[in-house]
């Protein structure tokens, strides 16, 4: 009988693989993050001036928005789609985009909002500033998984704001003032 040690090994490489993801989110973002929606002509803002957005080292991210007028919360789930273009400097700064999409509830056109992400922030902790560019508003599919609806409208996101502002028109603006990262502590 021989010994298989190629199983270790394989079990191993397998168990990184499926935590590969884990990169996804620009560090800048991870954790749970203050927002607050910009107003513009084709996303009116309708919520309370700050919500919470969490954002996971996975790719996904929920958010809590309480309406304004009080007579509700809009609460939602996306995921980064594509690979995370991500530019670093060394003040700090840095820049990423990629493809995505997401979706709320309630929504009575249940709709899944596939998009190019365009993020640029001032450093870990610090501000930064989202656009969400629609590539496709897909009606009456919130019910499905973000992934299934947005892979079969998949883009491929411009290099730059400005070409992707040229390409789908004005985005949906979001500010954050930074975000709060969870410490896990091991005994």
């Amino acid at each position: 009988m021989t010994k298989f040690p190629q199983l270790p090994m394989l079990l191993l490489l397998l168990s990184f693989l499926g935590s590969c993801g884990a990169w996804l989110t620009p560090a800048a973002m991870l954790g749970t993050c203050n927002a607050s929606c910009s107003p513009n002509p084709a996303f009116p803002c309708i919520y309370t001036p700050y919500y919470p957005v969490k954002f996971h080292g996975d790719g996904k991210f929920t958010w809590r928005a309480p309406w304004a007028n009080g007579s509700g919360v809009e609460m939602g789930h996306g995921s980064i789609l594509s690979a995370v273009t991500e530019t670093r400097w060394s003040n700090g700064t840095w820049a990423a985009h990629w493809y995505g999409g997401n979706s709320y509830r309630p929504d009575p056109e249940q709709v899944t909002h596939c998009a190019c992400y365009y993020v640029q922030g001032a450093g870990l902790g610090q501000p930064f500033l989202l656009q969400n560019f629609r590539v496709k508003e897909a009606r009456g599919t919130s019910q499905l998984p973000v992934r299934d609806v947005c892979d079969r409208y998949r883009a491929q996101c411009p290099d730059n704001i400005t070409d992707a502002r040229r390409r789908f028109g004005p985005p949906w603006l979001e500010s954050y003032e930074g975000c709060r990262q969870v410490q896990v502590m091991f005994a």
